[in-house]
């Protein structure tokens, strides 16, 4: 299964392109993009939990040594074949088995009185479980299911991606994003949120039937309603369908506030009438170069806890989230 966490690329503005001229406001998008962010993996019972893990001991599974091979080719570079050879026996799993019996003989207590349980193995962890983290939760439904979660140093969420590829099982949806990626105005932003408004009333009409018809105002007012020096933007709830919760936001945008020797600067963003402006997002992997602005459409299941929000892993509702990303697609297009 492909790894599917990653942010999307970033559009990119070619500096030798940008302008001095006047900044206009007309909203333009040059393309849409959408991200689905997919982790865990659903398992049916408890011994559906130990079979996975054992696969994953084994080291069968696609990404499973990554971090060992990383590691592998750090000390050798460093101290030669001696390095790598040394490292090598000192990482040998004596018996996988008996280390994943241990590993969830610890966590069904844990879950039992908590519903998760979640460790990192540095040093202490064997085979492939070196430097690695796992996350087992239990999904709080009338079934006996529980939400199993891997990530390693170096190469992060492959580990889990392999294993879920391995065992033929989908990972669970943590969000849906739907951007617009907007014409920059020199290396400036101005976003007309009115076009916005207008842009997006049919989708939003769909979950406020009775409300007033959306307006730029209110948009901004919503989203610039917080301290800048806190954050810079708040989401715009959009509403909410069948558990599920989708919201307005900006993409990533030049910083309002710069901190020097720990004092905060003015603003660096401007509001005339509804058209929000100003400096666009830096782009670290292109010297000189930035990120084109965007806004987005947030789609993912209802929480009262935003921290520790589980993923979808029901079928009917995975379906209606991409149904409802597919229409904000159509929305911002």
């Amino acid at each position: 299964m492909a790894d599917r966490r990653e942010a999307m690329v970033p559009t990119r503005v070619n500096p030798q392109e940008l302008s001095t001229g006047a900044v206009t406001p007309e909203l333009k998008i040059t393309s849409i993009q959408t991200l689905d962010r997919f982790i865990g993996i659903p398992l049916e019972n408890w011994d559906r939990v130990k079979e996975a893990l054992y696969a994953f001991a084994s080291g069968r599974p696609d990404g499973s040594r990554a971090t060992e091979a990383h590691n592998v080719k750090a000390y050798g570079e460093v101290d030669g074949g001696l390095g790598a050879a040394m490292f090598i026996l000192g990482n040998r799993q004596e018996s996988p088995s008996l280390f994943v019996d241990g590993m969830l003989e610890e966590a069904s207590k844990q879950i039992e009185t908590r519903g998760k349980w979640e460790r990192h193995y540095d040093y202490d962890g064997q085979g492939v479980f070196h430097k690695t983290t796992v996350e087992i939760d239990k999904i709080p439904d009338e079934n006996d299911r529980y939400l199993l979660k891997l990530y390693a140093a170096y190469v992060g969420g492959k580990v889990e991606d392999g294993l879920a590829e391995y065992l033929g099982i989908e990972q669970g949806l943590q969000f849906k994003q739907v951007s617009a990626i907007l014409e920059p105005q020199g290396d400036k932003f101005a976003i007309d949120f009115d076009a916005v408004a207008k842009k997006i009333q049919p989708f939003y009409a769909e979950f406020n039937p009775e409300a007033a018809p959306l307006t730029g105002e209110l948009l901004l007012d919503v989203i610039l309603a917080v301290d800048p020096k806190d954050k810079s933007t708040r989401s715009f709830p959009i509403g909410v369908k069948k558990g599920i919760d989708v919201s307005f936001d900006l993409g990533r945008l030049g910083y309002r506030i710069n901190w020097v020797n720990g004092k905060p600067s003015e603003d660096t963003w401007s509001r005339e009438g509804n058209v929000l402006k100003g400096p666009l997002a830096k782009d670290y992997s292109d010297e000189g170069g930035f990120e084109a602005p965007s806004v987005v459409i947030s789609i993912q299941k209802v929480s009262v806890d935003r921290w520790d929000r589980l993923p979808v892993t029901d079928a009917a509702m995975k379906a209606e989230m991409n149904e409802i990303g597919s229409k904000a697609v159509a929305a911002l297009s």
